[in-house]
């Protein structure tokens, strides 16, 4: 038991963790509970502040209380101790009315010997409105405050998963979640652009500390030096670092769009912090972005070949699986555009018996590399590819190959995105067996981005598939609209929505074709027009098999979709108008730069 003073008198705390939910407070009181200086109550969260400032807070308090009373309970029998005495009347003097008054307060903190900082981890206190903040300031005005900060979209998929296993309420499949994402809470916890402020107001950085997730994962050694820094204490040795707290209970992966969708919620969250701490900062926020140069190499994981019952995972692209796999590089690589067609191409080379396709579709190295925007998102991409493949096992009821879960594993773990890393992507690939990689996002590197790509993959050859601009727009509008949530009811919504940058920028044949063009010749680089998917499928694989020197086969399925977008009326007519007028450019680029007839075949 922590050092107890029987006699202590009611006392204010000297230290407070005010957030973020789900962003590592258990993880730091933990740490700071091991400190001989620090003195943390028997329970982790105190909450008296947004008892007095959060009304609907009151509601679920006496259930919090009474789960931190049995969970004392529990942790004393699970050492086989008896409780002591002083902690049995520290109990019910916490959990008997009137609670959440001052003098109630001080006497959470009684205990606290002498000499010790006493700390109050509640992370619901930087949800404090500005009343509260002020009524912090005034009651606690010798105290430091520690906010940890997570990444927006990470931070409410852990809390969504929280809060439905608390309700019982978690999913059975991953498309289950979406039912959900419209809780108040998760935007209302994650609200940084509000509560940031706020504390800053009453705060400076001498009282006010403000760290990111991702250090905990990366660096829980440095997170420790820079809080003991900020409070005064000594160095101290911790026994767990490394330790997950509250790592969540087993649950579904989250379906692929949800991450997108809450992304697109939360924009003004990613503006505000990048704006407020700097990109370093927000590169912590999960894990750090890692350096385009690459690091000290480590040894490939070795691979095994998976053992695949007949008729098994084919989609998985299991059935052509080295003996002795060899990390190596893609020597055939989709590039683009995105909604032109790329997810068919995939689920098509994945038949080709000289072609292998990674189980995740794509990689993401280069544009991880050339793209910073791109960062914050492309390991989140990796896990999720990789957690839904592990649920189509699931659902089927199958386990996951041990060999695919040694494969995912290698993928999902530290450091990504470096040059090994992206070779193990490809290790599985049969000798004779040339390996893919689609990624639409590659299409828009920037010219230093294509020339590395030349450099770095001298003999590969690059498959471009193009849409007419208003096509793959509309497309591009209603997918985005579908992660959003979102449906326009009117004419004038559609239009508003339309006015988004992106669909201009993932679109920009001018820009991107000239830059591709520049780098790679017509035997290295092949374009296709988008509309040949559904008009000759058959003749569009026969271009490729031609392109890229392979036999002729046989495919099933060319005529089936992947990923069309669900839902969301039609446009109306006069967006085509719209939008025709704004390409214009576009237009005129692709009637430069190719025939009639292949222009013709861009619907």
């Amino acid at each position: 038991m922590k050092a107890w003073d029987a006699d202590g008198k009611p006392r204010k705390p000297r230290v407070l963790c005010i957030g973020a939910q789900k962003a590592g407070t258990s993880w730091l009181h933990e740490q700071l509970n091991a400190h001989p200086k620090i003195w943390t109550t028997p329970f982790k969260e105190v909450h008296y502040f947004n008892a007095r400032h959060r009304p609907q807070d009151r509601k679920w308090l006496p259930w919090h209380f009474r789960e931190a009373v049995r969970a004392t309970e529990k942790r004393f029998a699970a050492r086989g101790q008896e409780m002591p005495d002083e902690m049995v009347r520290y109990l019910v003097d916490m959990t008997a009315e009137p609670m959440f008054t001052p003098n109630w307060y001080r006497r959470a903190f009684a205990a606290a010997p002498r000499g010790m900082l006493p700390l109050d981890t509640t992370p619901e206190y930087s949800t404090l409105p500005e009343a509260g903040v002020a009524d912090v300031a005034a009651f606690l005005p010798r105290a430091k405050f520690i906010y940890l900060i997570r990444d927006p979209v990470s931070r409410a998929i852990s809390q969504l998963r929280m809060n439905l296993g608390r309700r019982k309420l978690l999913p059975k499949n991953p498309e289950g979640y979406l039912r959900h994402i419209d809780d108040p809470d998760l935007a209302d916890r994650g609200d940084y652009a509000s509560f940031i402020p706020r504390w800053q107001a009453h705060f400076g950085r001498d009282r006010l500390l403000i760290l990111p997730y991702g250090r905990i994962s990366t660096d829980p050694e440095g997170v420790m030096r820079e809080v003991e820094a900020f409070l005064g204490i000594a160095r101290h040795a911790y026994p767990k670092l490394g330790a997950r707290v509250h790592a969540g209970r087993a649950a579904p992966p989250v379906p692929d769009e949800l991450p997108a969708l809450l992304r697109d919620r939360f924009a003004g969250q990613y503006d505000f912090l990048r704006e407020r701490f700097g990109p370093a900062f927000v590169a912590d926020l999960d894990a750090p972005a890692p350096s385009i140069s690459t690091p000290p190499a480590r040894p490939a994981a070795k691979i095994a070949a998976p053992v695949v019952a007949k008729g098994g995972a084919h989609a998985a692209g299991m059935l052509k699986w080295a003996d002795k796999p060899q990390p190596r590089k893609p020597s055939v690589i989709g590039i683009g555009a995105q909604k032109a067609g790329t997810s068919w191409l995939h689920a098509a080379l994945d038949q080709h018996p000289q072609l292998w396709t990674s189980p995740l579709k794509e990689a993401h190295y280069f544009d991880h590399l050339f793209c910073p925007e791109n960062r914050a998102w492309t390991g989140r991409n990796v896990s999720n590819s990789a957690a839904n493949l592990r649920a189509r096992y699931d659902r089927q009821g199958k386990p996951v190959p041990a060999a695919l879960s040694d494969y995912l594993a290698r993928l999902e773990a530290p450091p990504q995105f470096t040059d090994d890393w992206y070779r193990a992507i490809f290790a599985p690939a049969p000798p004779d067996a040339r390996p893919v990689d689609i990624t639409p996002a590659y299409s828009g590197l920037p010219a230093e981005g294509i020339a590395h790509v030349a450099e770095y993959l001298p003999d590969a050859q690059f498959i471009y598939l193009i849409r007419d601009p208003v096509e793959r727009a509309i497309s591009q509008l209603r997918m985005n609209l579908q992660r959003k949530g979102r449906s326009p009811s009117g004419a004038e919504e559609w239009l508003n929505e339309a006015d988004d940058p992106v669909l201009d920028s993932r679109g920009d044949y001018a820009g991107h074709i000239s830059r591709w063009r520049a780098q790679f010749g017509p035997d290295r680089l092949l374009f296709l027009p988008y509309g040949m998917i559904q008009s000759d499928p058959a003749g569009l694989m026969a271009r490729i098999e031609g392109f890229l020197g392979l036999k002729a086969h046989r495919y099933t399925g060319l005529e089936r979709r992947v990923f069309a977008t669900r839902g969301n009326a039609a446009p109306p007519a006069h967006l085509d108008a719209t939008l025709a007028s704004r390409f214009a450019d576009q237009y005129a680029f692709l009637a430069e730069n190719f025939d009639a007839e292949f222009n013709a075949l861009l619907r």
